[in-house]
């Protein structure tokens, strides 16, 4: 005897329920899998390269560790997409403009946040793309 048999409800009902909880189901995943895509760097593995895929990051800040200066870049949220989390996805490069990490909800990876959030300084976008030599930035669109 299945949940829906318990209820006081006529079959078409039952199957009307049914049907919405799928279709709730499948769009929590196609959600899910929409977000993935769209934060994960593919191709990406300069500034350059940055910011033709994901356009001006929200936040610029350097990371320092171990001597060694390094660049958070936090994107937009992609469009389109209900799924929430607790921080933009976030980039890491090296001080010659290299990715060497990443995350997409750096809020729940306290792994990430451990390595990589901590004294960051913001700095001025303009002075950032001066130094990686970006002419222009787009406005994120999603992939």
């Amino acid at each position: 005897m299945g949940f829906l048999d318990r209820l006081p409800i006529d079959r078409w009902e039952k199957w009307f329920f049914t049907i919405l909880l799928c279709l709730l189901l499948a769009y929590c995943s196609f959600d899910q899998w929409h977000y993935s895509k769209s934060v994960t760097p593919n191709g990406v593995t300069t500034v350059s390269d940055f910011y033709n895929r994901f356009g001006t990051p929200v936040s610029i800040e350097t990371v320092e560790q171990k001597g060694t200066t390094y660049y958070r870049l936090s994107s937009q949220n992609p469009q389109y997409t209900s799924k929430i989390q607790s921080a933009p996805p976030a980039y890491i490069f090296d001080s010659s403009g290299h990715l060497v990490d990443w995350c997409s909800d750096p809020g729940d990876d306290g792994a990430f946040l451990d390595k990589w959030y901590h004294h960051g300084q913001h700095i001025d976008p303009a002075v950032f793309q001066k130094k990686f030599g970006i002419k222009t930035a787009k406005t994120w669109t999603g992939p």
